[in-house]
């Protein structure tokens, strides 16, 4: 039943948990020395707040859901919020991991530079997200028949629905990265609050017009916040609306159309693993083809780093 919902995502935390355990060579020792927090605190504790802020919206989104729907609707959102969720950690943590270490390297006082980077890093992550989580809305339908069953295809609505939200995270992730960079956790603490309190506030409105409508609008919030990270960043480096466009919008009206070529690919087919499969690949087909057509620089980056990667590789054996 619904434990299992529970044990799944349990299962989840505690295996990503050990797995970085195991990887990663630093461990804890006794005693603790509190002396290098001190400079940080001022910093970084409007960041941890930044966190808490953002997780108490999110859940009391669920809390709304279940005050107003039945059991079943909330197990569908949090379904849908599970599989969101997976697909957009993925992307996200590999553009954090490289966002804040680029800006911090480029250095606060150099704003032209830091544009150039910001450029890129947007570019990037329209390059990765936009078909990503396009592609996990297109799929949806089979992916939970295929998964978890049949008795899950009303979550297919939200689920493409909060691939919105998903496509938007890490676009704002990069934002905020730049925003850290210029040592402004205050502006990060702020956005975070006042987009939490809207969240909860949007919930509570729309809950009367039906879940759907809650759950869009909900995840429509990001896309404001997009906006709102950029008028941030151009005041604080001059980053300007016409460069964000330029690095984003290709990308997204790009994966648009190919999933949606993609969609009528697999229409004259009833089987619902080919079905899947044919989306699949037609998508990755076109998408791949049009970027290498346009001499796409992300593209050509990323095959020249996973050339070298196998070398290195092969090398080594």
């Amino acid at each position: 039943g619904y434990w299992s919902l529970a044990f799944q995502n349990l299962a989840y935390i505690s295996g990503t948990t050990l797995l970085r355990w195991y990887y990663s060579p630093w461990r804890p020792s006794l005693p603790i020395d509190f002396r290098p927090l001190k400079g940080m605190f001022a910093f970084s504790f409007k960041l941890l707040l930044t966190n808490i802020v953002g997780q108490i919206s999110a859940n009391m989104f669920s809390a709304i859901l279940g005050k107003y729907y039945s059991p079943s609707a909330v197990g569908y959102y949090t379904q849908s919020n599970k599989w969101m969720f997976m697909g957009m950690q993925t992307i996200n943590g590999m553009i954090s991991g490289i966002a804040l270490p680029a800006f911090a390297e480029v250095g606060a006082a150099d704003k032209e530079r830091l544009c150039r980077v910001q450029f890129s890093m947007l570019r990037f992550a329209s390059f990765v997200s936009f078909p990503a989580l396009m592609g996990l809305a297109l799929v949806a339908p089979e992916l939970l028949v295929i998964t978890i069953g049949e008795k899950w295809l009303p979550a297919v609505p939200i689920l493409r629905l909060l691939c919105i939200q998903g496509m938007m995270w890490p676009i704002n992730n990069v934002y905020s990265a730049l925003t850290i960079s210029q040592g402004r956790s205050d502006i990060v603490f702020w956005n975070g609050l006042i987009f939490g309190l809207a969240q909860i506030v949007v919930a509570l409105v729309m809950f009367r017009f039906g879940i759907l409508w809650m759950v869009a609008v909900y995840a429509s919030c990001y896309v404001v916040l997009a906006a709102v990270w950029q008028v941030t960043a151009k005041r604080l480096v001059g980053f300007s609306h016409r460069s964000a466009l330029q690095a984003m919008l290709p990308y997204a009206l790009c994966s648009a159309v190919v999933l949606s070529l993609a969609h009528l690919a697999a229409t004259p087919f009833s089987n619902v693993f080919l079905i899947a499969a044919v989306k699949i690949v037609v998508a990755v087909v076109l998408y791949v083809g049009v970027m290498k057509v346009c001499h796409s620089q992300v593209l050509d980056e990323g095959l020249a780093f996973l050339r070298k990667h196998k070398a290195k590789h092969n090398k080594e054996n």
